[in-house]
């Protein structure tokens, strides 16, 4: 969480307070509001404090509240942050762009070595209960508010061009049972980890930004 909010990104939720405060403090595991936002009990103690308390309004809801439907723009433009928020997962910031207004890779991602890669990171539970709308910012975010990936409580971050899966098969299933059924991806629920040579198959354990983009695919679903 902190990694992503030194991202500066609105597209992923950021922490508002320093988690060993917060534990220290005490914390609602249902979610307690706090100030301007939401302070999330987690598992082992762990803390999330994600912004936007009360107008924090999951995806699923921003609509069916106002009996409305989606319009086509308006999936555009979820999907738009949700790419954004893809981007900062893998490379630690939002994709930039040229002259030309074509995408390019963050000059500060870790693939360029100027600072220390921990990887990709993968969120493990991508589902339309997990992405919450912030402000309405204009000009990006006229028509639609800013919608962000949240709850990283689950994410793992993986080594770019790291051999998976590993040997030890109780740590392969560790994550195979990672997230929300019917919106795990094929790394986790492929038929090939039923066969001696899952490890070759090139689909069991292969996780990072594949993983997240079928994700949110499912999501857009």
């Amino acid at each position: 969480m902190r990694k992503m909010g030194e991202s500066g990104s609105v597209h992923v939720v950021r922490l508002l307070r320093d988690p060993v405060v917060a534990e220290v403090e005490g914390v609602d595991e249902e979610g307690e509001e706090v100030g301007d936002g939401v302070l999330w009990g987690g598992d082992g103690g762990g803390v999330d404090w994600e912004e936007g308390g009360e107008d924090a309004v999951l995806i699923p809801n921003l609509f069916s509240n106002r009996n409305l439907p989606f319009k086509e723009l308006a999936l555009w433009r979820i999907f738009e942050c949700l790419v954004d928020g893809c981007t900062v997962m893998e490379h630690g910031s939002e994709y930039e762009t040229d002259a030309d207004g074509v995408p390019q890779i963050p000059a500060t991602s870790p693939i360029y070595g100027g600072v220390p890669d921990p990887g990709i990171l993968v969120q493990f539970d991508l589902k339309p209960e997990n992405i919450m709308n912030g402000d309405w910012n204009p000009p990006d975010h006229l028509d639609t508010p800013v919608c962000k990936i949240g709850d990283f409580g689950m994410a793992h971050y993986f080594p770019r061009g790291g051999v998976m899966p590993w040997g030890n098969w109780a740590q392969n299933e560790e994550f195979r049972y990672l997230g929300t059924t019917n919106y795990q991806p094929p790394e986790q629920f492929s038929d090939r980890w039923n066969y001696s040579d899952y490890i070759t198959g090139n689909i069991c354990g292969r996780y990072g930004t594949k993983t997240n983009v079928w994700g949110i695919g499912q999501i857009m679903y």
